[in-house]
């Protein structure tokens, strides 16, 4: 795993986009339930203690799934069913992963372990999604709070050797994230969550007492115990095998 820094220009101003690479080969990758999201529940939403000690990253899945357009699964478990056409990350028990569209890049078989969707693709071959440079955009990726075009976002790629990589970065418009994903080579890629209080990554080390923790993104808002303690929202670890 490594993390890179590109610093994006738009028509609002630049930015800065931080970028994790993950090598589905090297790591085991599990999508975590919240306690509200995908649906109500009394348990989940945190890194479990038998986890801790491989744990190297985690970070936010997608929107609420009413917002989605699409569905949820982990594990064996459909909490939401799965809606062909929609942007999606698909974890595997083999090693592999992707980021593509349900129903027509990836379909359910015995080694897939999760699927996370999320409205459409930002990049599909290489190319934006045409919807990205019009002001449609706005309603295709999700509403921000107080209207705003440049808010914290992030987002999921797949590159052409098989990485995944995940970007984040605030005052990011929907094109700069997708200029982002361009920067680093994925040939498709996907919005996960938005807005300051939703968008989280961290990077951890073992220790004695437990993972140790490092914002992705400095500025993020809360502490890289986050997702040591019961969250709400749904999520997503990166174990080492």
């Amino acid at each position: 795993m490594s993390t890179a820094q590109v610093v994006i220009n738009g028509s609002l101003s630049s930015a800065i986009v931080s970028a994790m690479r993950i090598d589905p080969r090297f790591v085991q990758m599990t999508l975590v339930p919240g306690t509200e999201q995908p649906v109500a529940s009394t348990t989940a939403g945190v890194v479990p203690m038998g986890d801790r000690n491989t744990l190297i990253a985690a970070f936010n899945a997608g929107f609420k799934m009413k917002d989605t357009n699409g569905g949820w699964f982990s594990q064996g478990r459909t909490a939401v069913p799965l809606t062909a056409g929609v942007a999606s990350l698909v974890l595997r028990s083999n090693g592999t992963a992707d980021v593509g569209v349900w129903g027509r890049d990836d379909t359910m078989d015995p080694l897939v372990t999760a699927v996370r969707q999320n409205r459409l693709l930002l990049i599909d071959h290489s190319t934006p999604n045409p919807l990205v440079t019009t002001p449609y955009y706005r309603f295709v990726w999700g509403a921000t709070i107080h209207k705003q075009e440049a808010v914290w976002r992030s987002g999921i790629g797949i590159t052409k050797n098989g990485s995944l990589v995940y970007a984040a970065g605030r005052s990011l418009t929907v094109p700069q994230l997708t200029a982002a994903f361009l920067a680093v080579g994925a040939v498709r890629a996907m919005e996960l969550d938005i807005n300051t209080q939703f968008v989280d990554a961290y990077i951890y080390t073992p220790s004695a007492t437990g993972p140790i923790g490092t914002k992705l993104v400095p500025s993020m808002r809360y502490g890289p115990d986050h997702y040591l303690n019961p969250q709400p929202r749904d999520f997503i670890e990166v174990r080492s095998r």
